[in-house]
């Protein structure tokens, strides 16, 4: 039965590594998205690694209080923190120090990095883990275990979907908050967070702690609803994780990474700098089908200080680069040199994913003004693409 703990640390491993690996692209390379994807990642992973937990502890109750029953109040938190959460500590450690290795192999100079996200992160795992030890020790394990599941994942899970802009996401880091370059993390933010989620999780030893020993429990109650009830009015008042640095458009960093075929140029930010091969790709493609003079002749990220930058380059936006660079190419060449069309503003756009083969023909008939492409030669497509291009708004 030790050997749970240790089963436990595993299961968090492999759950936070396929769920890490599998949004790779994601991740890898920026600093801010690798904490706040840990702390998406970890908050689930530690779900399931908490499952074990609180079977372990409630079967071994009793050895676990003949070993400390004669010690006082801290050497048994003590010992119920190495016994219990410790291999998961560590591993969670081991974890988190991989995915910033990688990252920082990637992009050994970031433009923006805070460590914030990721002691959020780290808090919500141990949160978790705690809470789960302390279920265990509380309830036979019929209740703890779909307890677990409802408090660690289904509430923050629900409270973020149902939020996502507005005061639940300060309460977890379990997916909300986008921190995309180039917005500054707000450090505010994401201490106050740590400290509801330290609160959560030293209010959960506390009371196991008060459990193992036999003790009263409505003075450390009080304790814990006192702490966690402050931490979370200061979530409360918190700022947004993320603050805009600059005025739209202007420039944020001479650094950056570009790649030049016989067609297009593209240039990011180092941070990045994985991206470009699908960036560049896309351009091409549309290049394939928009001759010179129609289409832009650079892609630069909205951020960079590019020297000599003229009318033919048309601006990514940094943060729909992060997340989806095909989109972020495609929203840029529609926007490249015209106003924008108040009647039908999603036209340009669509047809250029139609051009892409990523939107069928059907749907593109069926909007206003497009009803000419079901039989539109690629003259008159073009012709069509031009009208409105260079105007002034």
């Amino acid at each position: 039965m030790r050997r749970i703990p240790w089963l436990s640390a595993a299961i968090l491993l492999l759950a936070t590594a396929i769920s890490l690996h599998t949004d790779l692209d994601g991740w890898a390379g920026d600093w801010n998205e690798t904490g706040w994807d840990l702390g998406a990642s970890g908050m689930t992973a530690a779900t399931l690694a908490g499952l074990p937990l609180a079977l372990y502890t409630r079967r071994n109750i009793e050895p676990l209080r003949s070993l400390e029953l004669r010690c006082g109040g801290w050497r048994t938190a003590c010992f119920l923190v190495r016994r219990c959460l410790a291999p998961s500590a560590l591993t969670w450690l081991l974890v988190v120090a991989t995915a910033y290795a990688i990252t920082l192999a990637l992009n050994p100079t970031p433009t923006r990095a805070s460590i914030w996200p990721a002691v959020a992160a780290t808090a919500a795992v141990l949160a978790i883990l705690a809470i789960s030890v302390a279920l265990g020790l509380f309830l036979h394990p019929a209740f703890s275990l779909p307890l677990i599941i409802l408090i660690t994942y289904l509430v923050p899970a629900t409270l973020d979907w149902a939020d996502m802009d507005g005061t639940a996401p300060g309460f977890t880091p379990s997916g909300a908050t986008h921190l995309s370059l180039p917005l500054i993390v707000v450090s505010t933010h994401f201490v106050f967070q740590t400290l509801f989620l330290t609160a959560v999780g030293v209010s959960a030893i506390l009371l196991s702690e008060k459990q193992l020993r036999r003790k009263r429990l409505r003075a450390p109650a009080v304790v814990a609803v006192l702490l966690v009830g402050v931490s979370g009015t200061l979530v409360v008042s918190a700022p947004p994780a993320t603050l805009a640095p600059t005025a739209a458009g202007e420039p944020l960093t001479n650094r950056y990474v570009c790649s030049e075929t016989d067609n297009i140029r593209v240039c990011l930010l180092p941070d990045h700098e994985r991206l470009l091969p699908e960036t560049v790709e896309t351009a091409e493609q549309v290049a394939q089908f928009l001759p010179p003079g129609s289409r832009p002749e650079s892609y630069i990220e909205d951020t960079i200080d590019y020297p000599e930058i003229d009318d033919s380059a048309a601006y990514l936006e940094v943060g729909a680069v992060g997340i989806d660079p095909t989109e972020a190419v495609v929203t840029a060449t529609a926007d490249w040199n015209r106003c924008l069309d108040e009647e039908n503003p999603f036209n340009h756009m669509y047809w250029l994913y139609y051009k892409l083969g990523m939107w069928p023909l059907d749907n593109l008939v069926e909007m206003d003004g497009m009803e000419f492409m079901s039989n539109a030669s690629d003259n008159a497509q073009i012709a069509w693409w031009n009208e409105g291009l260079g105007s002034t708004c």
